[in-house]
C-alpha cells in the first residue's frame, strides 16, 4: 500500500490526513487499537472532513483502547502466557477505570465551548482539535518507526546506554502509540478551568456598560485536602528515575551481567528523583492556572491507571524494572500534557513526545475558525504545512486569515513563545538541531515572518524576519525608516 509521510503532504488538512490513518490502521501499523468496532469506525471517517459528532463518539473507545493496551504490555498484570484477551470477561479486565466519568467531562467541555467563544478572542473549538492532533502525531510517530527512529524518553535511553541494549526492545512502538494517544486526547481537557477569569472580564466589560453594579465573580478555590494529591502530582510529574547510585558505583563490566541484574533478575535497583527546577516550574504553571497542568492533575485524579503508579517515596522500597518502566510511561505521558503550556520548561531536542506535541497542536490550525471569523463571514481557513520533523531539522510553514494587525500579533506571540522554550538554559550545548518556522497571510496580504533557530553544538541563534528584514517582536510598533536600514542578518537575542 501506497504510504505518503507527513512531510512529503502538500497540505495538512483532513482530506490528506484521513487516508493515510486508514492506509495505516489496514497495515496494523496502529495495532494498539484492538477493538473491532473503534476500527471500523475510524475505517469509516469522513475523508473530506472530520465532523463533531465521529470525533466526540471516538474519544472514549480510543482512550480505552490505550489504556488497555498498555496495561496488557505490563507483565506484573498481564502475563505473557495469558495470550490475548479474548472473551467479553478478559477484556473487562483490562477495563479502563474512570474513563466513563473523564468522557462525562468531555461532554460537558463540548458543551462548555459555547461560552469561551465569548471569553477569548481568538478561541478555537477542541472536540475536532484533539482528535486531529492525534491523527497528525500517529502518522509522525509511525513515519518515525518507519525509518528505525523513536521518540527521545529519557528512562529508556538511559537504560538501553548502560545495557547496550536498542530502546526498541525495552519499549515498543505500539506502548508509544497508545501513550501518544492518551496525551493527544487529554492534553486541553484543562481548558476551561484556565478561562474563568477571561469570562469574568468579558462580564465585567459588558455590565460596566450598564450601570455600576455589584458582580461578584465566578471563582474556585481547590480545597486544602485537595492539596496533598496535587502536591503529589506535582513531584511525580518533576521527577526522574534512575539506577542506585550504589549500583553504578560496583556495576558489573560486563554488559550481559549488568542487563540480567537490571532488567531480568527483577531486583529493586531503581530510585526516583524529584527534580527541583521541574517542581518549581510545574507549581508556577499550576499557580497561574495554565491548563495543561489541569489536565494532567485531572487524568491523575480521574484513572485508576494513574492511581496506581510506582513511585519511589523512601529508602524502603527502590524499584525493579517493571515497576520503574511502568513509572517512566505514566510520568512520559503527565509531563508531555503538562509541559505543552509551560514555557518555563525548554527543550533541548525536538524528538519527545512533549515537543512533538507543541508542533501538534501549533499545526492543527485548519477547520478552527474563530468566534470572530464566524461572525464577519471569513470563508478561508488557517492552513499549515510540515517540511521537516526529525530529531536534527523542524520546519513548517503557517497561514493565517485576519487583518495585518491581527496577523502581527498571532506572529509575535508564536514566536516569542518558541524563543522563550529554546533559549539559552543548562544543557544548550547538547542542542544539534534547527527550527525555522514561516507565517503567512491567508488572505493575500503582503507580509512573510521567518522565525530561524540554530544549535548544532554551538552558539545558538534566533533569527527574526519580516518581508526578508530584521524584526523585533517585542517591539509593539516598528518605523518603517527604521526597517528599512536593518539588513537581513540574523537577530541575536
Amino acid at each position: 500500500m501506497n504510504i505518503t509521510k507527513v512531510t512529503d503532504l502538500r497540505q495538512l488538512e483532513d482530506k490528506n490526513l484521513v487516508p493515510e490513518l486508514k492506509k495505516r490502521l489496514t497495515d496494523r501499523r496502529l495495532a494498539f487499537i484492538t477493538s473491532e468496532d473503534c476500527q471500523r469506525y475510524l475505517s469509516s471517517l469522513n475523508e473530506g472532513e472530520i465532523d463533531h459528532e465521529s470525533a466526540s463518539e471516538l474519544w472514549q473507545p480510543l482512550f480505552e483502547n490505550a489504556i488497555a493496551y498498555l496495561k496488557r504490555s505490563d507483565p506484573r498484570e498481564w502475563a505473557e502466557d495469558y495470550g490475548e484477551p479474548s472473551t467479553i470477561e478478559e477484556k473487562s479486565s483490562l477495563k479502563a477505570f474512570g474513563v466513563e466519568k473523564l468522557n462525562e467531562y468531555f461532554v460537558q467541555f463540548r458543551e462548555f465551548e459555547k461560552i469561551l467563544y465569548g471569553a477569548e478572542k481568538y478561541y478555537h473549538e477542541h472536540t475536532r482539535h484533539v482528535f486531529r492532533v492525534w491523527i497528525l502525531g500517529a502518522l509522525l510517530l509511525d513515519d518515525w518507526f518507519q525509518d528505525a527512529k523513536s521518540p527521545y524518553i529519557e528512562f529508556f535511553k538511559d537504560v538501553a546506554d548502560e545495557v547496550v541494549e536498542p530502546v526498541g526492545s525495552l519499549i515498543s512502538d505500539q506502548e508509544i502509540q497508545a501513550m501518544w494517544c492518551i496525551i493527544a486526547l487529554s492534553h486541553d481537557l484543562g481548558y476551561p478551568l484556565q478561562k474563568v477569569d477571561s469570562i469574568n472580564e468579558q462580564t465585567r466589560t459588558m455590565l460596566r456598560q450598564y450601570a455600576k453594579v455589584n458582580l461578584q465573580d465566578l471563582n474556585f478555590d481547590v480545597p486544602q485536602q485537595h492539596q496533598f494529591i496535587n502536591d503529589f502530582i506535582l513531584k511525580f510529574i518533576s521527577s526522574t528515575t534512575m539506577l542506585k547510585p550504589e549500583l553504578m558505583k560496583k556495576k558489573p563490566k560486563n554488559k550481559q551481567e549488568l542487563k540480567k541484574k537490571v532488567i531480568q533478575s527483577k531486583e529493586p535497583v531503581f530510585r526516583t528523583h524529584v527534580q527541583s527546577k521541574y517542581y518549581l516550574k510545574y507549581s508556577k504553571s499550576l499557580e497561574d492556572f495554565q491548563h495543561g497542568i489541569f489536565s494532567a492533575i485531572l487524568l491523575m485524579r480521574s484513572l485508576t491507571y494513574f492511581l496506581e503508579s510506582d513511585f519511589d517515596m523512601d529508602d524502603l522500597k527502590p524499584l525493579n524494572y517493571d515497576d520503574a518502566k511502568q513509572c517512566a510511561i505514566r510520568r512520559e505521558i503527565l509531563r508531555a500534557i503538562a509541559c505543552h503550556t509551560c514555557e518555563e520548561i525548554y527543550h533541548i531536542r525536538p524528538d519527545t513526545l512533549g515537543f512533538l506535541l507543541i508542533i501538534c497542536d501549533e499545526l492543527q490550525s485548519w477547520g478552527r475558525p474563530t468566534f470572530e471569523d464566524m461572525q464577519i463571514g471569513e470563508r478561508r481557513q488557517p492552513s499549515a504545512k510540515l517540511n521537516k520533523f526529525s530529531s536534527q531539522e523542524v520546519d513548517c510553514e503557517l497561514n493565517f486569515p485576519g487583518s495585518k494587525d491581527d496577523l502581527d500579533a498571532r506572529t509575535k506571540g508564536l514566536f516569542k513563545r518558541f524563543h522563550k522554550m529554546l533559549r539559552v538554559a543548562v544543557d544548550t550545548p547538547e542542542r544539534e538541531f534547527t527550527c525555522h518556522i514561516t507565517v503567512k497571510s491567508q488572505t493575500g496580504l503582503p507580509g512573510e515572518y521567518k522565525f530561524g533557530f540554530e544549535a548544532q553544538k554551538r552558539k545558538p541563534r534566533f533569527q527574526f524576519l519580516k518581508n526578508g528584514r530584521r524584526w523585533n517582536p517585542w517591539v509593539a510598533r516598528q518605523k518603517r525608516s527604521t526597517q528599512k536600514q536593518q539588513s537581513a542578518s540574523p537577530t541575536k537575542i
